[in-house]
């Protein structure tokens, strides 16, 4: 099946039910592999919100999403009719907060949406197939959800009110074509006990006759009476125990079930596939809704990392080697992927055309060829960087640096006319320019390669990792003997200073495993560094790693940023360390307040190394940030030719304070 878009833009305004505040919405055709898109036309940089179940921020009487400073809510309704009529691509711009709740149900959005028209697109549908059953219990509510394989979507809702008015009742959708006329006119509805709460609390500001069933489930003072009656603008309403307020008539028998089903379909659309399964409910609500599919993308997550992707090869690719190049900076030999076939907002599949031709046959091995294992994480590593660097307007203008590299798995040989099919998966959304990524790559359906990725995204005038002197020094060594490099950094670094550059150097290499020739000048640090036993408990996580805090994560807008020399990790645990070359007690060191510094700092006793306590505490917090995991401890590593031996010193924590200033800073750039 293909992706859908509609024809032509629409408009529609009405009234948040919630807010009362008149949107505008202009329904817009969006490019494949867009999904469904919510614009804040209304905000500065008119931001967009992708409607998917990881920007959820609220389900509390409605389904609400975010994204940095901009929020949607009140979702549902319209996004049940988007699913309902297959539509996959959608812009949705809006000049308020809530969307317009219309009539109450999804009748009048399929309206619109329908005199859109609605065009197939060349790509395929992204659909969810279940291949065994599920049941998902949300203990919080009471929720139960069933889901069982089926060849289209159908769905059953029961609902159970513990209400005399409206005890059990059943909504039934046995297929998702019949959605608009079986489920969208379903308004919806609440008790009459529950609205006068609402009203009273300033919930239902948008909320009318118009818009919504009330059911009369108990008497009430003759002073509410009057109150709702100005409320909704009748003089004298009938206040029928069990029956609908105003006399209202039911569209259907079942209505609140029915509509129970209409909010369940649009949450799950959140999940962004098209879905093929029978599913049944009890007891369904937005929030168990918002549980329910969190847990059923976990499941399809695990299940569909077994199985190898579709590709029809005689297709046009999504992209082709030229589009690639133009993303990616790599180029010959060291472009590994040929193609790309599938790309979504979470998930990307290449391909690898392994030919016999290729240079690294000729050694590995000699008469009998064999695709190196670290070339297979290579080749899905860049098909992982076009996934990243589509999520930024000019590609070219970043880089795309790997950071850590787990669980990798190596299944089969890959020879010569093997075609790999790798497929990435998104293991967390992509945030403050981090992309945590697990991968697959399969022949024949088989799986040959797997492993989780962590890569960052940096602009490339912000990549420089190193200062001019240290660019210098790599200059120096560049193409030369080791005598001659030993010969020239002596003549370059005759300061202290210029020392230290030349060791932090050195030891990056050194952990990078291509350690460089070093005369006798440095050779008593590199003696102390060495006799730093850290593989004995630690491994490498990154050297000369860049960090910055940008309130909108983009680092362009950086307010902090700073050069972490080495980073650590044991087990599941993060240790950063600072390479300092001085005699000088690194606990001597008194802290200068500066000018934003005075107020967070001011009832800190200036006790030994706050300085660079300080400095490390910052650094944490701001690569914390950017990998989502937590830095257990910060250390100082001081190595001298005056000193017996180098000297670890642990940082005090001042994390707490740092975020303090780390806000400061976000105020005063504001």
């Amino acid at each position: 099946m293909n992706q859908q878009t509609i024809i032509k833009k629409h408009s529609i305004s009405g009234y948040g039910i919630h807010s009362g505040k008149k949107a505008n919405l202009k329904l817009c055709p969006a490019k494949e592999n867009t999904g469904i898109v919510f614009q804040r036309i209304d905000l500065k940089g008119k931001p967009k919100i992708q409607a998917i179940f990881s920007n959820v921020c609220s389900t509390n009487r409605s389904t609400n999403i975010k994204t940095k400073n901009a929020e949607v809510h009140t979702i549902e309704h319209l996004m049940a009719a988007v699913f309902a009529l297959g539509i996959d691509n959608l812009l949705i711009e809006i000049d308020n907060i809530e969307v317009p709740i219309l009539d109450g149900s999804s009748q009048k959005f399929i309206e619109i949406l329908r005199k859109s028209g609605i065009k197939k697109q060349l790509s395929n549908k992204k659909t969810i197939t279940i291949t065994k059953k599920h049941i998902i219990k949300i203990d919080e509510n009471d929720s139960v959800f069933q889901i069982e394989p089926s060849e289209k979507l159908s769905i059953e809702v029961k609902v159970d009110y513990d209400s005399r008015f409206l005890k059990n009742q059943i909504a039934v959708l046995e297929d998702i074509n019949k959605f608009e006329n079986e489920i969208s006119s379903a308004r919806t509805f609440s008790f009459l006990n529950e609205v006068d709460y609402l009203i009273k609390n300033n919930l239902i500001k948008g909320g009318n006759l118009d818009n919504s069933v009330i059911i009369v489930n108990e008497n009430v003072s003759d002073e509410v009476k009057v109150y709702l009656n100005n409320k909704f603008g009748k003089e004298n309403l009938s206040f029928e125990i069990g029956k609908l307020l105003n006399k209202k008539e039911l569209r259907f028998d079942n209505e609140p079930a029915r509509h129970k089903l209409l909010d369940f379909i649009g949450d799950i659309s959140l999940i962004g596939h098209n879905i093929k399964a029978k599913i049944t409910c009890f007891k369904p609500g937005h929030k168990s809704n918002f549980e329910f599919v969190k847990k059923l993308d976990k499941i399809m997550s695990e299940e569909n990392r077994k199985i190898a992707p579709k590709v029809d090869f005689s297709k046009k690719p999504y992209y082709d080697i030229n589009d690639i190049k133009n993303i990616l900076p790599h180029r010959e030999p060291f472009i590994f992927i040929d193609e790309i076939r599938d790309l979504g907002e979470d998930y990307i599949i290449g391909v690898k055309y392994v030919k016999g031709d290729e240079d690294y046959f000729k050694g590995h091995f000699p008469g009998e060829p064999v695709m190196p294992g670290v070339l297979q994480l290579e080749t899905m590593a860049q098909a992982g960087g076009v996934l990243i660097l589509t999520t930024v307007e000019n590609p070219k203008d970043y880089l795309t640096f790997f950071m850590k590299i787990d669980n990798a798995k190596f299944k089969k040989k890959v020879i010569p006319g093997d075609t790999i099919i790798f497929r990435l998966n998104l293991i967390s959304p992509i945030r403050r320019g981090l992309c945590h990524m697990h991968g697959k790559g399969f022949v024949n359906g088989e799986i040959v390669v797997e492993g989780d990725l962590l890569a960052q995204i940096a602009k490339k005038n912000l990549t420089k990792w190193r200062s001019n002197a240290q660019h210098k020094f790599h200059d120096i060594v560049s193409g030369v003997s080791d005598d001659e490099a030993v010969s020239a950094v002596v003549q370059y670094w005759k300061h202290d200073t210029q020392k230290g550059t030349a060791l932090h150097s050195w030891i990056e290499h050194y952990l990078n495993g291509n350690a460089l020739a070093i005369n006798e000048t440095l050779r008593p640090e590199i003696g102390q560094f060495t006799s730093f036993d850290f593989h004995s408990c630690m491994d490498i996580f990154r050297t000369e790693l860049l960090v910055y805090y940008a309130p909108d994560s983009d680092p362009t807008n950086a307010l902090c940023a700073g050069q972490i020399d080495a980073v650590f990790s044991s087990g599941d645990k993060l240790f950063i360390v600072d390479f300092k070359r001085t005699e000088n007690d690194l606990t001597s060191h008194a802290f200068h307040y500066g000018k934003y510094c005075k107020g967070v700092l001011e009832n800190i006793p200036l006790t030994p190394h706050t300085r660079y306590s300080f400095q490390q505490s910052l650094y944490a917090i701001m690569l914390e940030r950017l990998i989502g995991s937590s830095i257990s401890e910060m250390y100082l590593l001081q190595m001298h030719s005056n000193l017996d031996d180098y000297k670890l010193v642990r940082c005090t924590d001042y994390r707490p304070q740092a975020r303090i200033l780390l806000e400061s800073l976000t105020s005063v750039s504001s």
